[in-house]
């Protein structure tokens, strides 16, 4: 079985869990309330951060997908870079940062909430190729809702 190494960067850290055996992500854990960071312009809250106080390390060939909790829309959060990825060489400590989209005070994660979920991802390397021309496909250039509501 694969392993997904994980260091505790703080002593009451808690380790990624699954609610149900066949679950996709992990939940990852606040190791705090979050860091607020202001606008330099109007003072307003414009981003918090929350530290799940634990370094990762996936298996050799794999990457850590950084995904929201659907009980997200419960708050007033979006996670800033919609998805993150930690790549196999990321030694770093594993932090969230949300989006504030409404003013304060609002709903927001705590200490010892579940905050995100990782994703174990097998890499896949392949090689960019410049070409004149691409295939012709049924659908072609059309986007934006092209194939119906």
């Amino acid at each position: 079985m694969l392993q997904i190494k994980v260091k505790k960067l703080y002593p009451d850290a808690l380790l990624p869990t699954k609610s149900h055996d066949k679950d996709t992500g992990w939940d990852i854990y606040a190791i705090e309330d979050g860091e607020i960071i202001y606008t330099n312009t109007d003072g307003k809250p414009l981003y918090i951060e929350y530290n799940t106080g634990l370094s990762i390390q996936p298996p050799e060939g794999y990457d850590i997908k950084i995904f929201t909790r659907s009980s997200v829309s419960n708050f007033c959060l979006v996670l800033a870079n919609s998805v993150g990825i930690a790549d196999e060489t990321y030694s770093g400590p594993y932090k969230l940062r949300f989006r504030i989209t409404h003013d304060m005070p609002c709903r927001i994660y705590r200490k010892g909430d579940k905050i995100g979920q990782l994703v174990l991802q097998k890499r896949e390397d392949a090689e960019i190729v410049e070409v004149n021309e691409l295939s012709q496909t049924d659908r072609g250039s059309s986007g934006f809702g092209s194939t119906g509501k």
